[in-house]
């Protein structure tokens, strides 16, 4: 019923397995497959569902809002840019399912029911049947981006990036065109956690994490003055204690997970 929209409306997401979930979802909501098709059939101009006709039957699928709250996470560009709409996503599900009647609530629940139930769901989704090595494995050697957009992310140029790269895996990625959907898990991890923080921080305080990601991920070595941990340090001094620590470098800016380094060392 969905192909031609996928295909033409969101091609960048087309694929049978979304299309096919899409559709035993619209069974589930109007109770078989017939009733489905003359819902879909009366919503859309000449076989092709438009924007307006989607719309319409979210509304009348009750996905509408569901639909509102995880929506931007499709516009996703990057490590930064998905845990800002992660801070978002709670008190946007808050105010989306205050404003929902029993009858839309009652129908999410059934969808859920269903998804648990329904072999057709359970057969397509990737981390279901045994299927969860081979998405892990498709994950790892996915290649998603690239040095240049890594640095563009976070705003220093790539030289400045490989220095940092060259700092925490060494020779690892002195040749990586292509850099995996995993790799740059890792890397943006190693660049935003210290040895100390543990991913659960990430888990029990996304705000503050997306903040550090926004406004405490890169510095200048400089910048280490006005941290008050080394209050009474001066230029001169700071550039001695780097050399003994032998955390001096190059590197005229530094990641959030250096600096933590150098000043629990010199604190």
């Amino acid at each position: 019923m969905f192909k031609t929209l996928i295909e033409k409306k969101y091609k960048k997401f087309s694929a049978d397995r979304n299309v096919t979930i899409f559709e035993r979802l619209t069974i589930i909501r109007f109770g078989s497959e017939k009733a489905a098709k003359e819902i879909v059939t009366s919503l859309a101009i000449d076989g092709v569902l438009t924007d307006e006709g989607m719309t319409a039957l979210l509304e009348l699928m009750y996905l509408d809002k569901f639909f509102a709250i995880f929506q931007p996470l499709l516009k996703v560009k990057g490590f930064k840019s998905l845990f800002q709409e992660l801070t978002c996503i709670k008190p946007r599900a808050k105010k989306v399912l205050a404003g929902m009647n029993n009858q839309e609530i009652d129908m999410l629940l059934h969808y859920f029911e269903n998804f648990a139930t329904d072999e057709t769901i359970s057969d397509l989704l990737p981390f279901s049947n045994g299927k969860s090595r081979r998405a892990f494995k498709w994950i790892e050697n996915s290649n998603v981006t690239s040095k240049e957009r890594i640095a563009k992310e976070i705003g220093i140029d790539k030289e400045t990036l490989n220095k940092w790269l060259k700092f925490y895996f060494k020779r690892r990625f002195d040749n990586s065109r292509k850099i995996t959907l995993k790799e740059y898990f890792e890397i943006m991890l190693r660049f935003s956690l210290t040895k100390k923080d543990e991913v659960k921080t990430i888990k029990n305080d996304i705000e503050s994490f997306s903040k550090r990601l926004e406004t405490d991920l890169v510095h200048n070595r400089s910048s280490l003055l006005t941290d008050e941990r080394l209050e009474g340090l001066n230029e001169k001094s700071l550039k001695e204690n780097l050399d003994i620590q032998k955390l001096d470098s190059d590197m005229k800016k530094i990641p959030f997970s250096l600096k933590e380094k150098i000043i629990g060392k010199m604190s």
